[in-house]
């Protein structure tokens, strides 16, 4: 007790700051069997359509379609549904699993011409064209005849209480790693704010009334499903029963692991890029990739959602398939964001040694559950010479670069971490240290382009997961 209470003063936490929100799930039947983790969302605080402030999205009467992409293979699933931040008991009914139709996943540019209703027009920064809506319809079909039932309890109906996850029931169904899944589920009643991941990079759909498990029909006016932007609501996770050697690699982090700013519907996150790489080598293939980085979540304090140490038990710990943790977080800790504006969060500047206290407090946990740590160098993020453009200048201000060095000198000597993944090195510019290569950088000179992730994603060497 002491030595948590000398962390949490090092840190400037609370107690209330540094446990874990509770998420119970439903008691699951005792079995031998490796469930091992093929696809992840982390759920979030519900926010606006835009990963904004504004009014969170509810729901009633209408069926959300849903589409993930497995990093690992197996021929039995179960699909994780949760209420986590929810305020109200949510019923949910008809879920169902199918294949979605391979190379018609893509959605085109379509920009600068009149907006679609806010309902289908969830692209941030994007006005949606006929074309394009017509052609991201597709991407709600599913193989003919692949569409299999959920239960939970045996039951086609699950109400989740608010707080709380639930885990359908086992279901024989071929999953194949890199193959995308089409996930349905009606809900009937008023939902209230949706639990969400907000950058999702995936276009999903909705439809009125309950049409699970309806494949779509041209022409488009007979579609009942029409894009819904590119967050999930209520859907959590898929896993599978994986060989016996079968195990997890957890992506930690924040929007550089979440993939903000790569090509929607292309899978161009670097831990996309860390699972290609994987099942392309027939010696890694039983390693699955779970991302659980979260779009501007910082380490220390509440921001978007619960800071990385609170919910590190429930998201990570908790699991037993995970076998490593590679853990990119910080900066938004450092730079003090000011366009978040959440009741509550943290105001005042947080130290390099304040986020290094936390990241040893992060190691020692996961060590002490038998998990390896990898943590990456917290990546360029401008200088005064060459910023960061937009809603980032601030994370370019001398003081920010000089606690970001701090905290990379920390990671690459300290020893903490089993492995320190170098992204900072891989990706900077030689003759502008401060910045990332133009090569790989987006409009925003903070996070990586599609390339830049790639490149990321090259840089960590696959021996870490013997």
């Amino acid at each position: 007790m002491l030595l948590l209470a000398l962390a949490m003063a090092t840190l400037g936490l609370t107690a209330a700051e540094t446990t874990a929100t509770a998420a119970p799930t439903e008691a699951t039947q005792v079995t031998t069997d490796n469930w091992v983790g093929s696809w992840s969302a982390t759920p979030m605080t519900p926010l606006g359509p835009d990963n904004t402030l504004g009014m969170p999205l509810t729901f009633a009467a209408q069926t959300l379609r849903q589409i993930v992409r497995p990093h690992l293979s197996g021929e039995t699933a179960r699909v994780r549904l949760t209420n986590r931040y929810g305020t109200q008991p949510i019923t949910f009914q008809d879920a169902k699993i199918a294949k979605q139709v391979a190379g018609i996943d893509n959605l085109p540019a379509g920009l600068g011409v009149p907006p679609l209703p806010t309902s289908v027009n969830n692209f941030p920064g994007q006005l949606v064209s006929a074309a394009t809506l017509a052609a991201a319809v597709q991407g709600a079909a599913f193989v003919p005849g692949s569409s299999k039932p959920l239960t939970f309890g045996g039951s086609t109906s699950v109400t989740i209480p608010a707080g709380q996850d639930r885990y359908s029931d086992p279901v024989p169904f071929p999953v194949r790693a890199l193959e995308n899944l089409v996930i349905d589920f009606y809900v009937p009643n008023l939902t209230g704010a949706a639990t969400q991941h907000t950058i999702g990079n995936q276009v999903n759909y909705l439809a009125l009334g309950n049409v699970s498990g309806m494949n779509p029909v041209l022409p488009l006016t007979s579609v009942p499903f029409l894009p819904n932007g590119i967050s999930y609501y209520f859907l959590s996770g898929v896993d599978v029963i994986g060989a016996p050697t079968a195990r997890s690699v957890v992506t930690l982090g924040d929007s550089i692991t979440d993939g903000l700013m790569s090509t929607i519907n292309a899978n161009n996150r670097y831990p996309d890029f860390l699972t290609e790489r994987l099942q392309a080598n027939s010696a890694y293939q039983n390693v699955s990739v779970l991302n659980e980085g979260v779009a501007g979540q910082r380490f220390l304090f509440d921001n978007i959602g619960p800071s990385t140490l609170k919910s590190l038990d429930l998201n990570v710990l908790s699991r037993t398939d995970v076998k490593y943790i590679i853990v990119e977080s910080g900066i938004n800790d450092l730079a003090n964001p000011p366009f978040i504006g959440i009741p509550g969060r943290h105001p005042e500047p947080i130290s390099a040694e304040q986020v290094i206290a936390g990241m040893q407090q992060l190691i020692d946990a996961a060590h002490a559950r038998g998990i390896k740590v990898y943590a990456t160098t917290i990546t360029p993020s401008g200088s005064l010479i060459f910023p960061a453009r937009g809603l980032f200048t601030t994370y370019s201000l001398p003081d920010v670069v000089a606690k970001r060095h701090a905290v990379n000198d920390w990671i690459r000597s300290s020893g903490a971490a089993d492995a320190v993944i170098d992204f900072d090195a891989t990706i900077r510019d030689p003759l502008n240290p401060d910045s990332m290569r133009i090569p790989y950088a987006s409009v925003d000179n903070l996070h990586p382009n599609d390339a830049g992730y790639k490149l990321l994603a090259d840089s960590i060497p696959l021996s870490l997961f013997n």
